[in-house]
């Protein structure tokens, strides 16, 4: 039964897309850097509960992004060639998940506490939710590189599929962030059904799907 299950795992790559997708269209756009702290305050009071819940997405998206990512180096590290490349690229995406974490965790404390927050509180975590997005890019461009290179060298998953994921990686991390950002959702889903059919057994000896 716990088998079955496992196999099930990769599609939680869908699950991290559908959440990723319902927390960014379920917020409305933060003040930016420059913003007042009274300002700052104003738009969280009139958008608490909409800010609350999608950070809440936010970060269930992130729990399943894991799962995913999991799945994802738990097939890749069978490659004795890519085994580096695929922990580097693991400890990439937590680095990237702390850092979409940590903007939700910010959002959603400025949200929670916007009766509270004095307008310099407020003021000063709205500059930190604005600019801390160090984490995030290097994340994104480490696990972009590190596994599509591991994807190439392992001949597990399609090549092209780990030069794409390496070029929507690099670009994440560049003022191209949104066609980037897509292109890992596409590359997600992709992946999942990928993953999905190289843990289905063969009819022959029960055995996992051979490589395509």
């Amino acid at each position: 039964m716990l088998d079955r299950l496992s196999r099930f795992a990769p599609f939680t790559g869908f699950a991290f897309v559908v959440l990723l997708l319902l927390g960014i269209f379920s917020s409305k756009t933060s003040p930016n850097a420059q913003a007042s702290g009274a300002r700052v305050i104003a738009f969280y009071m009139a958008h608490k509960s909409g800010q609350e819940t999608s950070d809440l997405l936010l970060g269930f998206a992130m729990m399943f992004f894991l799962c995913f990512i999991a799945s994802l180096y738990g097939l890749l590290r069978r490659a004795e060639a890519a085994q580096t490349l695929a922990l580097l690229g693991l400890i990439g995406a937590a680095l990237f998940s702390a850092g979409l974490t940590l903007f939700a965790g910010i959002d959603y404390s400025l949200a929670y506490a916007s009766h509270t927050l004095t307008p310099s509180a407020a003021q000063a975590l709205n500059v930190i939710e604005n600019q801390l997005f160090l984490p995030l890019f290097v994340g994104a461009v480490v696990f972009g590189v590190a596994t599509g290179l591991a994807v190439v060298r392992s001949g597990l998953l399609p090549a092209w599929l780990g030069w794409a994921v390496l070029v929507f990686g690099i670009a994440s991390g560049t003022p191209a962030i949104f066609i980037g950002g897509i292109g890992l959702m596409i590359w997600a889903l992709v992946t999942s059904i990928m993953i999905y059919r190289r843990s289905v057994p063969s009819k022959a000896g029960g055995e996992m799907a051979a490589p395509a």
